[in-house]
């Protein structure tokens, strides 16, 4: 395929807010600056004490568009979408 010798992962990103429009309109700015971005630098990140390596990404590819999975505890609307980070490896 197009991606041997590239690793790849998945990650979900949730999108919240009180008004279902602006979760929507949220959801859909993050969708289009993400999906089918190629050549990318991903700077390391540390989130809940774990270190995350800089990669340097090939493509960006949505799984699917973002899609309403209903409220949070706090009636927030939440909208998810799922991408696949192809990358090479170090």
């Amino acid at each position: 395929t197009a991606w041997d010798g590239f690793l790849q992962e998945t990650i979900q990103v949730i999108v919240r807010d009180w008004e279902t429009p602006k979760a929507r309109e949220l959801a859909y700015s993050i969708y289009d600056k993400m999906h089918g971005r190629f050549g990318l630098i991903l700077p390391s990140a540390t989130i809940g004490g774990k270190v995350y390596e800089q990669k340097h990404v090939a493509e960006i590819s949505a799984i699917q568009e973002p899609y309403c999975i209903g409220t949070d505890d706090e009636g927030r609307t939440e909208f998810t979408m799922n991408f696949i980070i192809y990358y090479k490896r170090s």
